[in-house]
């Protein structure tokens, strides 16, 4: 009973081991229109927009993302996030577009949902010093 027990376990070991993914390198980041995606399903359901609505904020994320990933250094993957400054007059852009679109009480959602679709930095990567 013992030996049966003991190879049965064996065997689930090895369909473990066998069935893991193999490791080709950093994971690539998701590429533009797979962030548009994510942002347009996220901000339709928060905010309930109307077709034009949809149109002009997918429009205006479009542009913000073609124009950022021009920024990004071209390195091996995952490529360094490009510098804060350069971003920054993009999203104010993107912002002010969408804004034109959207009532006071989306927009004020749409601000605290913004946050959110932010990407994150790697885990346990050490926070900017103080000042």
């Amino acid at each position: 009973m013992k030996k049966v027990i003991g190879l049965t376990l064996v065997l689930i070991a090895t369909c473990f081991v066998s069935h893991a993914q193999p490791n080709d390198g950093p994971p690539k980041p998701p590429s533009a229109a797979e962030r548009l995606k994510r942002v347009n399903e996220k901000l339709k359901t928060s905010l309930q927009l109307s077709t034009k609505q949809q149109t002009v904020v997918n429009d205006a994320f479009k542009q913000f993302f073609a124009e950022a990933d021009k920024l990004r250094p071209q390195a091996p993957p995952p490529p360094p996030r490009p510098d804060k400054a350069k971003i920054e007059p993009l999203a104010q852009k993107r912002d002010a577009a969408i804004k034109a679109v959207l009532t006071e009480e989306q927009y004020k959602k749409y601000v605290e949902v913004e946050k959110t679709l932010r990407p994150q930095g790697p885990q346990g990567a050490p926070k900017p010093p103080k000042q």
